[in-house]
């Protein structure tokens, strides 16, 4: 478990270098007015790529924990399934970019932009694929090797001035990243066909927890692009700023749940004791977001005009809420992962749907009147009322796990 986390915990300090030389080198290179335009293109495609995953990253872990010599199955099904959707969203971009008809430079750096996301979402499902057999080792290196690949590509083209030149060498990198996370992957199981005429029966077997994706997706997302069509480009640019350090705060939440949703899932099946392990996982989740939402909330204010520039230089009151939303997300994190494991993805579509509700009501009618001091206690709103959906299906859940994964077996 330990020597797990110790790889996962690497993995993320390397996506978080990642993430954090683009931050500083766009934000730097761009400014707040083209850098929104960028984060914004990144938020679509984020979007769009958690859309065609169709739930692969929680299936996969669980699953795949649970049943690891099913594992070249699984995958090869997730990239099937991802492939078909992904079909379906090209058609749709192509007609929406014949009706916008943007610039050619716009258009052109944005569809290059957008292909880097989806084509990282792919080895994305091959890392899960390790991940999930406890090849977290593998992973790192697949990581590393990416990391390097786009931090060169950043620090090559960044203060070019010339967006196109950008869009591709994120490309590139993130293509170096993928073709490194099949081959590793190859190496370990053998992987079913991955390309077939009809996934409707597999389409239909995942429809709950791609619906639980699509939730997550949306609510994580949907604000950056909220902000960008209600306040502008330039206020997106200096709030983004601000969401994604509190997001790469939130990163070993992931660490957590990459190592506990595989375990529990097999205690669950296998009726072990899962309740101890689930309070330790609670304890170590509440014990992360108390610590990093301070380090968000006191620390940022003084850093971010000296590490983003003096353009970036927002007010205390909003890093105080993204503190609060860091720390929100963390506790509730854990709440998320036992019902996974408990196979509840219904009582998951509630609390996330509840909280889109409070995200769009928030942004549509606070946001305008108080700006973007507001955003993140929207967020924080929302992120409790998914919270206490999740806290009342965990109180009367436990009697049915059992029986829920006979039926599933």
């Amino acid at each position: 478990m330990n020597r797990r986390k110790a790889f996962l915990a690497l993995s993320l300090l390397l996506r978080m270098a990642s993430g954090l030389a683009s931050l500083l080198l766009l934000a730097r290179g761009l400014g707040p007015t083209d850098y929104g335009f960028v984060v914004t293109i990144f938020a679509y495609g984020a979007i769009a790529a958690l859309l065609t995953d169709f739930g692969a990253p929680i299936r996969l872990l669980r699953d795949v924990g649970a049943e690891p010599q099913r594992a070249g199955e699984l995958v090869a099904m997730c990239l099937r399934i991802k492939t078909a959707l992904l079909l379906v969203a090209s058609v749709i971009l192509a007609i929406a970019l014949l009706w916008l008809r943007p610039g050619l430079p716009a258009l052109e750096a944005g569809v290059l932009l957008y292909a880097s996301i989806l084509v990282l979402s792919y080895g994305d499902v091959a890392l899960v694929g390790l991940r999930a057999q406890g090849h977290a080792g593998l992973e790192a290196g697949v990581v590393l090797a990416g990391t390097l690949a786009f931090v060169a590509a950043l620090a090559l083209t960044a203060f070019s001035g010339d967006m196109l030149l950008v869009a591709a060498a994120i490309l590139a990198a993130r293509l170096i990243q993928a073709v490194l996370a099949f081959l590793m992957l190859r190496l370990l199981v053998r992987l079913g066909p991955c390309l077939k005429w009809s996934t409707r029966n597999e389409l239909r077997a995942g429809s709950g927890l791609a619906l639980d994706t699509v939730l997550t997706a949306l609510s994580g997302q949907i604000d950056l692009v909220l902000v960008s069509s209600v306040l502008g480009f330039e206020a997106s640019g200096l709030y983004q700023v601000a969401a994604r350090t509190a997001a790469y705060a939130l990163l070993p939440s992931q660490v957590l749940a990459n190592a506990y949703t595989p375990m529990l899932s097999r205690l669950h099946r296998e009726a072990g004791n899962a309740a101890s392990l689930e309070r330790q996982m609670r304890f170590e989740f509440v014990l992360y977001g108390a610590g990093l939402g301070a380090l968000v909330a006191m620390v940022m204010p003084l850093l971010a005009p000296w590490l983003f520039g003096p353009a970036f230089d927002a007010p205390a009151a909003l890093w105080i809420g993204f503190g609060a939303w860091v720390f929100a997300r963390f506790a509730i994190g854990a709440l998320g992962i036992a019902l996974v494991a408990r196979r509840a993805v219904r009582a998951r579509l509630v609390g996330q749907g509840l909280g889109l509700v409070v995200i769009l009501g928030g942004f549509v009618f606070v946001a305008p009147v108080w700006g973007i001091l507001a955003a993140p206690w929207v967020m924080v709103a929302a992120t409790l009322a998914t919270a206490t959906i999740y806290a009342i299906a965990l109180s009367g859940d436990q009697a049915t796990t059992s029986s829920r994964w006979r039926m599933t077996a």
